[in-house]
């Protein structure tokens, strides 16, 4: 019953801010910018965005 009170990216009830220099973004906001930086499909980004996970430029996959 209680998690539904938790904060999880894979919820999308967390925001990214700052007060100090005006600005707010939610995961979702992010992914599509980051996925065309990176030429990667945003529902793979999505799924290794949040973790122990890193993204390996010259192989251009998603290392552990």
């Amino acid at each position: 019953m209680e998690q539904q009170f938790y904060f999880s990216v894979e919820k999308n009830n967390i925001v990214f801010c700052s007060a100090v220099d005006g600005w707010a973004f939610t995961p979702k906001d992010f992914s599509p910018l980051i996925s065309k930086k990176l030429g990667i499909e945003e529902s793979l980004l999505n799924k290794y965005l949040w973790g122990d996970y890193y993204y390996h430029p010259k192989l251009k996959t998603v290392q552990t």
